[in-house]
């Protein structure tokens, strides 16, 4: 009997930290995030790939739907160009996952070469982050939806929480 109120203490203690700093998945979500996203870009570029600097902030409403602001840097031959949009979507807490699209362009940097910045929407989902305990990652992919973007983008952001 000895044994079994000694480990049911034991356990007891050892999951009073993990329950006390638990952080819903909704509050995840909400953190600051950056990385990058992927997409093909042909000839463009030396390995045919576009690669984007995401920054992205997310708040989500009681009724699960979210807002929240992206920014996008596209670096091509040494100088960066930033696009900031408005986001919005919906949280699925049961899929811990995010559908977002771009709500409005708040302001866009010229692009050289012809190029032009698209609207994009998709679902992310977040996940714990294996390489650093505590940290999560964000997930997914975007389909451009504007006249002219026909892409999918692979992104990938991890969050920043304080």
């Amino acid at each position: 009997m000895k044994q079994t109120v000694a480990l049911f203490l034991l356990i007891a203690v050892c999951l009073i930290p993990v329950f006390s700093s638990a952080q819903t998945v909704k509050e995840i979500f909400q953190h600051s995030w950056s990385g990058s996203s992927v997409q093909d870009g042909g000839t463009l570029t030396k390995d045919g790939k576009i690669y984007i600097s995401q920054k992205m902030k997310i708040t989500i409403n009681s009724d699960n739907t979210l807002t929240g602001k992206n920014t996008a840097i596209f670096t091509l031959d040494g100088k960066s160009y930033t696009r900031v949009t408005t986001i919005k979507g919906t949280f699925y807490p049961d899929d811990q996952k995010i559908y977002i699209t771009d709500d409005y362009e708040q302001s866009a940097e010229k692009l050289p070469y012809g190029l032009f910045w698209c609207g994009a929407q998709g679902y992310l989902k977040v996940y714990k982050n294996a390489d650093k305990p505590g940290y999560y990652l964000l997930k997914g992919s975007l389909k451009g939806f504007t006249t002219g973007c026909e892409f999918t983008s692979d992104l990938e952001l991890k969050d920043n929480p304080y």
